[in-house]
């Protein structure tokens, strides 16, 4: 039954068919780049970073010539695949956050956090962005009794930090998420704010066409950059579609694929982790009947986080279907970023579907869309964004680990910032650990094959471990802990041994 319902899936992100696209992106691409170009500040990436750099400088500078190169089309890679979930969620939780950085620094990037998500809820709704965006907050769920510890240690730890949110029990979360969901659930953490879900490409594609093209950026796209080359503190150049292209400065707004073959860059600063997702057919009614979900739905659709270690992302779209993402994301040797389909784990997606609402076993529906999305992950679960020190036309930012929609659509401003003033900005972002610090500042990742071996030893420890709370409800708690932190320790301990 399972692997009829997936034969007909479409392998291509739900949103680009939301949008009316085809498979291969837009019918209203920008143009490519067909001819020598100068500029003074060449953005390479045309995702939510991309977009939020050209945005602030133009806005900030109007004379400032500045030119986005996206090397497929705007919304492409993750910016246009992900979840589509706001959340001020950075870091793996907000105890992660206090013990990392300390309350004071903590409440600093918290502070930071809520500001991106208001920022992205106004960009929405003041430039009337069509993205099917629902502010409800975000709810992050309990499945176990280890789970709802974390999920109380975890409200502890948000009241501390400022955050308005609440501590709910098992009755108060089926009211959100459904009556028929898994007799296991045992109540949630909920962020009130004006996070929530929306379509992630078409955020992308509105922000190009309200936000960055009015201001008068030049956007091309289908056109990669090759050839970097920093040749003084006021030239820097590279090859596009065979045309040489000359700037004063550049910003490296690549994320995940900033290591790829065209570029080359913070190879060992971030892992380019594979993230899959599934999205139903629209449910009919004998289904959603079975889900008890309220009549308010439209307004207030059910979507969620799990508390597992590697999480869970659940929601309903506008058009009635489930969409569910992650769970087993996988690295690829040597950072391989060739999309791969990976059918088993669209059947673990589909099979926890159904294990997170058992109603649905005896009215069985179909896989319409699968994909994957590739994300940046670094060794400490923070972002990097910078002037490089050895070059200061030089900007990045990058290394989101999976929660980029608010902070990606706000980087923009710290670069901006960074490039007005930077000795400002860094006073004005001191208590912000990872603004200002160059890209290899950490422990880098090792080389292979000890990379591919530890990466995907983490996470299946960590699956392991998940799969453990799930079962035997954490009986075995201060072992499996005690085994995450030995995988952990020996992954920083082989980055040392191969530094350099």
């Amino acid at each position: 039954m399972a692997s009829a319902s997936r034969a007909l899936a479409v392998f291509q992100p739900y949103w680009w068919g939301d949008a009316g696209d085809p498979v291969d992106g837009p019918r209203d691409r920008c143009p490519k780049l067909s001819e020598n170009h100068e500029t003074d500040f060449l953005v390479i990436g045309g995702g939510y970073t991309g977009l939020s750099v050209a945005r602030h400088l133009k806005r900030r500078f109007p004379d400032l010539k500045v030119t986005i190169c996206e090397s497929d089309f705007v919304g492409r890679g993750a910016s246009g695949r992900n979840g589509g979930f706001l959340t001020s969620l950075i870091g793996h939780d907000c105890q992660h956050l206090i013990d990392h950085f300390g309350i004071d620094k903590a409440r600093s990037l918290a502070d930071l956090m809520r500001t991106a998500v208001d920022d992205v809820a106004d960009l929405i709704t003041q430039n009337k962005i069509d993205c099917h965006y629902s502010p409800h907050g975000n709810l992050y769920t309990a499945w176990n009794q280890p789970q709802m510890k974390r999920a109380e240690r975890n409200q502890a730890a948000a009241q501390l930090l400022g955050y308005n949110t609440e501590l709910w029990s098992t009755e108060k979360v089926q009211k959100m998420i459904g009556g028929g969901a898994n007799p296991n659930l045992c109540g949630g953490f909920y962020e009130i704010s004006r996070g929530g879900n929306f379509n992630p490409y078409m955020l992308s594609r509105g922000l190009l066409e309200k936000t960055v093209l009015p201001l008068g950026v030049t956007v091309f796209e289908d056109s990669p950059v090759q050839n970097l080359k920093c040749e003084s503190n006021d030239r820097i150049t590279c090859t596009v579609n065979g045309k040489t292209v000359v700037a004063k400065n550049v910003a490296i707004c690549t994320n995940a694929y900033s290591g790829c073959e065209d570029l080359k860059l913070f190879k060992y600063s971030y892992l380019p982790i594979h993230a899959y997702q599934v999205v139903t057919e629209v449910l009919p009614k004998e289904v959603l009947a079975k889900l008890r979900w309220e009549s308010d739905r439209k307004r207030c659709p059910p979507s969620f986080y799990t508390f597992h270690r590697i999480l869970y992302g659940f929601r309903i779209t506008h058009d009635g279907r489930l969409a569910l993402g992650t769970g087993r994301p996988r690295y690829y040797w040597n950072n391989n970023m060739t999309v791969m389909k990976a059918d088993d784990v669209y059947e673990h997606l589909e099979e926890s579907l159904y294990n997170m609402f058992p109603v649905l076993k005896d009215t069985p529906f179909k896989i319409e869309y699968r994909w994957v999305g590739v994300l940046a992950a670094t060794l400490d679960d923070f972002p990097r964004i910078g002037r490089d020190p050895s070059h200061p036309n030089v900007y990045y930012s990058f290394g989101y680990n999976g929660h980029g929609n608010a902070l990606a659509n706000y980087s923009g401003k710290i670069v901006a910032d960074m490039f007005e003033n930077y000795d400002q900005a860094m006073e004005m972002y001191k208590d912000i650990d990872f603004v200002g610090v160059p890209p290899q500042s950490t422990i880098p990742h090792p080389p292979e094959p000890i990379r591919f071996l530890a990466a995907n030893g983490l996470i299946k420890l960590k699956k392991f471990l998940d799969r453990c709370d799930d079962t035997y409800f954490g009986s075995d708690a201060v072992t499996y802990s005690g085994l995450l932190a030995v995988g952990y320790f020996a992954l920083r301990l082989a980055s040392r041994r191969f530094r350099g």
